[in-house]
């Protein structure tokens, strides 16, 4: 029996010797060209995740202010995931296949790679970089293994050969991005603040009269323009204590409590329209119009203080461009909305734009206060 079983197992073997032979021999395909290329391209994403850090160490210190030890965990912790994923990946790859192991890997590192933006501390920052090495190690093996096997002698080996260039790549292309991440909060924070004053704060004394609020029983809209003149004079009290926040809260602070408040703002406005209490309505504009004037006050100065003095003037008027367009977006839009939606239907539309301005305060902004730029000159 057992030489039996011997027998079948080194005649299964000679069969597969004789089938890689004859498949690695033959020409190669498109779609195996396209896998090969899919799975070294998969590099850039290890590369993007390993360089990527480097960028945002100085902000991960300003949050969280490590120990050395612990920065140096922060750095470190991937790699030591990688260690633990490219023995087991390989395992798994071997005994469960090559393409079960490839999309749980990219599932693992998308879920992983999301989920260091909610980590609260260090630590909780140190673990998920040390789970997110395991996906990146694990599809390096599973990856090579895929290439030898679907790609013909020859091009096999060139297209293993090219995982430095992806390297490379993946390096230029981290610095790029985190490079547009310092200015990119900019455009988005001009554009949302905007609209979202134009779209509501720009017609604020239309909607009060419209809601009833100080207008008399005659008609006489005075009661009206002075509501609208403290809301005004309250925001400009906000836009004068902006500024001395930025010591204590920072740049991301200011916009998150900006956004923030003028989304909530604005969700209390549309539901004191939508149920006729003009109190609220008052007391939603001016939470607004404080926000408001928090969330405009700092993204033209982020995106002249981020960019190249080469460039800078070039980079305050493209920043300023986000503000314009998006304003003569909302004020051209927000009649239309209106008469679609109604009111409250329009006010809590509006609210999206204050919501996206949070968010982008949240997970795309580093903090800037006391960036000091410096350009090497050639």
């Amino acid at each position: 029996m057992s030489t039996t079983t011997t027998m079948d197992s080194e005649h299964v073997r000679l069969l597969s010797d004789e089938a890689t032979e004859r498949l690695l021999n033959k020409p190669g395909t498109a779609s195996s060209t396209q896998g090969g290329w899919m799975m070294i391209a998969t590099i850039l994403i290890e590369a993007w995740d390993l360089y990527a850090i480097a960028f945002v160490l100085i902000f991960i210190k300003t949050d969280f202010n490590p120990t050395p030890a612990q920065l140096g965990l922060v750095t470190a912790a991937v790699q030591g995931g990688a260690l633990i994923g490219a023995l087991l990946g390989g395992i798994f790859a071997d005994r469960f296949g090559r393409k079960k192991v490839f999309i749980g890997t990219m599932v693992l590192f998308i879920v992983l790679a999301l989920a260091q933006a909610f980590v609260r501390d260090v630590w909780d920052l140190i673990i998920v970089r040390l789970l997110i090495g395991v996906p990146l190690g694990s599809d390096i093996s599973n990856g090579y293994a895929y290439i030898m096997e679907s790609m013909s002698k020859g091009k096999r080996e060139e297209m293993g050969s090219r995982w430095q260039f992806m390297f490379g790549l993946g390096e230029v292309f981290s610095i790029l991005v985190i490079t547009l991440m310092y200015t990119i909060f900019a455009w988005i924070s001009n554009a949302c603040q905007g609209a979202e004053f134009t779209a509501w704060g720009f017609y604020l004394p239309v909607i009060l009269v419209l809601a009833g609020v100080g207008v008399s029983s005659t008609g006489d809209i005075t009661g009206t323009n002075l509501v609208t003149a403290l809301i005004f004079c309250l925001a400009t009290v906000s836009g004068y204590v902006a500024p001395l926040m930025l010591s204590k809260i920072g740049h991301r602070g200011v916009a998150m409590w900006g956004f923030g408040m003028a989304f909530v703002g604005l969700i209390l406005g549309g539901y004191a329209i939508q149920n006729d209490y003009k109190i609220l309505i008052v007391v939603g504009a001016c939470i607004l119009m404080w926000g408001h004037y928090w969330d405009a006050s700092n993204g033209m100065t982020i995106a002249s203080m981020v960019a190249p003095t080469r460039f800078r003037a070039t980079a305050s008027g493209f920043g300023y461009l986000f503000v314009k367009a998006a304003a003569f977006f909302g004020a051209f839009v927000f009649p239309l909305v209106n008469e679609a939606l109604g009111k409250a239907g329009a006010t809590y539309a509006v609210s999206i734009l204050s919501l996206i301005g949070f968010l982008a305060a949240k997970f795309i902004l580093p903090e800037l206060y006391g960036y000091v730029d410096a350009e090497k000159k050639a």
